[in-house]
């Protein structure tokens, strides 16, 4: 005798797994103190929760209004879920357009079907439960998939989901809920076991998701600058080392710039220090877009910078250079002592095959540095000339 089992018994079952779930996602966000995408994840939870809850109680005389309330709070998991990750990628809440889907859901229904069925409203909240579903995986995939191997489980966790309820809107919409084929496939029983495993899935990713953050943020503090966001000079030093050795194999040239920021020291004691602060922010974030990604540049100390420039002759570096203190001097920040335009001092210094090291490259690009301060500041100098 083939093994049986009713719909309310799977739907009790999800309700725990969704409860236990929820209930151990949000305590892993309280110990992590995250508040924002943790709040709409918890409640897109709470949702899932709510949903089971009116389906079996819609099984009740007369109650059958209160599917429908059902099938929005379902709804409502996925677009709370959706703005959760909204949130976890710095974007904005969109709770509006969160809540347009589950009260259409659930309004269409109740305002049309007369009488009201068990499948009245499903085909609308089939693929609006979907289009919540692909907005989510879409969300989790362009915001972190390629930094977080837990976004990119979550990004195609929620599309197969939205794909599936794609077609289960599809198929009933062409055939009817009694069809062989759609309650072989899409029927309530494998849907609350499709949703059950995606709760289970997410729930648990969303939480290691949290975790891989927080040490991908360890990670970055332990080799970023705090204050310019740009590397420090210990994993400076370490990068440039390696890139260097690989390098003198090919014989491929190299060349470091050292960068110092004008009388950095009159600007503090003018301006005050939350504005040297942000002529920091502001040159490291120009300089960063300035170079190329595989360039290196470094917050070497106080006012000073070094950029790395694998793969760059003399005569390219001093362009590069030029370019950097032609924007610097274009920076103007407005303060109320009147507007600061900071400029800036590079040396530089080349290996033409990176035969030398990194310390003596350092060193020879600093008596460049010097020149230019010598000659005026606001310059670019060579080696070579300080030689």
């Amino acid at each position: 005798m083939a093994f049986q089992i009713d719909l309310n018994t799977l739907m009790l079952c999800s309700m725990l797994v969704t409860s236990t779930c929820g209930v151990l996602f949000l305590l892993e966000a309280w110990r992590r103190r995250e508040i924002a995408s943790s709040l709409w994840w918890g409640i897109g939870f709470a949702c899932s929760t709510i949903s089971l809850l009116f389906y079996i109680a819609s099984s009740a005389p007369h109650l059958d209004w209160l599917g429908p309330v059902g099938n929005g709070f379902v709804v409502a998991t996925m677009s709370f879920i959706w703005v959760g990750a909204r949130s976890f990628n710095g974007r904005s809440s969109a709770v509006v357009p969160a809540l347009a889907g589950p009260c259409l859901v659930i309004l269409v229904p109740l305002l049309m079907s007369r009488p009201l069925e068990a499948w009245s409203g499903a085909v609308l909240f089939f693929f609006v439960f979907s289009f919540y579903s692909l907005m989510t995986g879409f969300e989790f995939w362009r915001g972190g998939a390629n930094r977080y191997q837990n976004a990119l489980i979550l990004a195609v966790t929620s599309s197969f989901n939205g794909l599936y309820y794609a077609g289960r809107g599809g198929v009933l919409w062409l055939t009817s809920p009694d069809h062989p084929f759609f309650t072989a496939y899409f029927g309530s029983k494998v849907a609350t076991i499709e949703v059950m495993l995606l709760i289970l899935i997410s729930s648990f990713t969303l939480v290691a998701l949290g975790r891989e953050q927080t040490e991908m943020a360890l990670r970055r503090a332990a080799t970023h600058d705090g204050l310019t966001d740009v590397l420090n000079r210990r994993e400076f030093v370490q990068r440039a080392e390696q890139s260097l050795q690989r390098l003198a194999v090919t014989r491929a040239p190299a060349t470091v710039l050292i960068m110092d920021l004008d009388f950095f020291k009159k600007i503090n004691d003018t301006y005050g220090h939350p504005v040297g602060d942000q002529v920091l922010v502001m040159f490291a974030a120009m300089a960063k877009s300035t170079i190329r990604a595989s360039d290196l540049l470094c917050r070497h100390g106080g006012e000073e910078f070094v950029v790395f420039l694998p793969g760059v002759g003399q005569r390219r570096a001093i362009d590069i250079a030029e370019n950097i203190r032609a924007r610097c001097a274009e920076i103007a920040i407005v303060t109320e002592r009147g507007t600061l335009r900071p400029t800036i001092s590079i040396g530089v210094a080349s290996a033409p095959f990176s035969e030398r090291d990194l310390p003596s490259l350092i060193a020879e690009a600093d008596e460049a540095l010097y020149l230019a301060k010598s000659e005026g500041r606001n310059r670019v100098a060579t080696a070579a000339r300080a030689a």
